[in-house]
């Protein structure tokens, strides 16, 4: 069986659902002969699963950028965002028969066609909390809900976001395969020159807070923000709280004491930041927090707990399952909540326990791209094993 995956969100630069699909791929190739013969769909061509990871990595990060400023400038937009949809359709439409499975790593293929397809549902959220997006957005993604019921199987990332498709889509639970996302190895790279990549953002080793996030609404960053700003002045002159992400689809509204904190360097927003930048970020913040309305799984938690960094997490959805229970939850909306636990950190209640932290990275360790690999090959022959049936494994009632 040929298996094309979607990865034309990789045009842009990559995020959590960005991430997944390269490293899913990445990890195919490295373990599968069969992944020789796999196809990648990159948003206006296909080409060999080899071909495109060999050449992603030496893809230019200016041209990246560019990219994304226009996919950012065309946000309000809907129908300059629907031009872009169809001309990934019409591509799509001129080479999919070269397929005998799409895995749509981003809920749908760009185009509905014959060939058989696998929807990896990252999270519910244009259906539980579709203020949270471009109204655009939240079209496409409900005209494709029906759809959903004529594949063969339902990836997604979590036991929480499974239960979501459940309730949700009215998918049958055993047409539903959970398949854990890996973390970056690199996160998990030796101590290197921390201090160095440190001082690029002005920042002393355990002496900051820090959040990685696109930086949108369902995030819940003007909240944290608004918790940082009820700390005593003293703790925010000397810790800082680091924003980290590049901008999402809509201006967040933080509430107006951000600006004067911002000025005084109390609050800072580093942007888009390399991988070994990141990783020196997580493994010396005071406290990684992740307060997000709602997530599907939540990677950034189980990349900061892969370097050793405690985590606060908001409580319910996936977060939970990426922080195999060892982050503190805190309710979102709870700003007195987290403005303690920012103290707590601040004043080192044991959040660095050595016990703790090991604790941290050996549950990390567990999500690997290479076990994710493996589960995707398994849905892969079992739909294989399906198709050449003529069988699918569906509830005898609804989906």
């Amino acid at each position: 069986m040929r298996v094309c995956v979607d990865l034309s969100i990789l045009r842009v630069r990559p995020t959590g659902v960005g991430y997944y699909g390269y490293f899913l791929a990445t990890a195919l190739g490295e373990n599968f002969a069969e992944a020789e013969d796999y196809l990648v769909f990159d948003g206006l061509r296909f080409q060999s699963l080899r071909a495109f990871i060999d050449a992603h990595p030496r893809r230019s990060v200016i041209k990246a950028s560019v990219y994304q400023s226009v996919w950012n400038a065309a946000a309000p937009y809907g129908v300059v965002r629907n031009a872009w949809r169809q001309l990934k359709g019409a591509a799509f439409s001129r080479g999919s028969a070269q397929c005998d499975l799409v895995h749509a790593i981003a809920y749908a293929p760009p185009l509905h066609a014959t060939t058989a397809w696998l929807p990896l549902i990252h999270d519910m959220s244009h259906l539980r909390c579709p203020e949270f997006h471009p109204a655009e957005r939240v079209r496409w993604l409900r005209a494709h809900d029906a759809a959903i019921d004529n594949a063969v199987l339902v990836n997604t990332v979590s036991e929480f976001t499974k239960s979501e498709i459940v309730a949700l889509l009215g998918v049958a639970p055993q047409r539903v395969r959970v398949t854990y996302p890996g973390v970056n190895p690199a996160f998990a790279a030796a101590r290197a020159d921390d201090v160095s990549a440190l001082s690029h953002y002005g920042l002393t080793p355990g002496r900051f807070l820090l959040s990685v996030a696109t930086i949108d609404p369902r995030k819940n960053l003007a909240g944290i923000a608004a918790a940082f700003a009820q700390l005593p002045a003293a703790f925010r002159r000397d810790v800082p709280l680091v924003f980290v992400g590049q901008a999402g689809w809509r201006r967040v509204e933080f509430p107006k004491s951000v600006a004067r904190l911002q000025e005084r360097g109390e609050i800072r927003f580093a942007g888009y930041v390399p991988v070994d930048h990141l990783r020196a970020l997580y493994r010396n913040t005071a406290l990684f927090l992740y307060p997000s309305h709602y997530e599907g799984f939540g990677l950034p938690v189980a990349e900061a707990h892969l370097t050793g960094a405690p985590v606060a997490i908001a409580q319910g959805g996936g977060p939970r399952e990426a922080g195999c229970g060892l982050a503190l939850e805190v309710a979102s909306a709870d700003l007195e909540r987290w403005t303690e636990v920012m103290r707590e950190a601040l004043e080192g209640q044991g959040w660095r326990d050595g016990k703790a932290r090991a604790a941290r990275i050996t549950a990390a360790k567990a999500f690997t791209w290479e076990r994710n690999a493996r589960q995707t090959k398994k849905i892969y022959d079992e739909i294989a094993q399906c198709l050449s049936s003529q069988h699918r494994p569906r509830a005898a009632a609804g989906r």
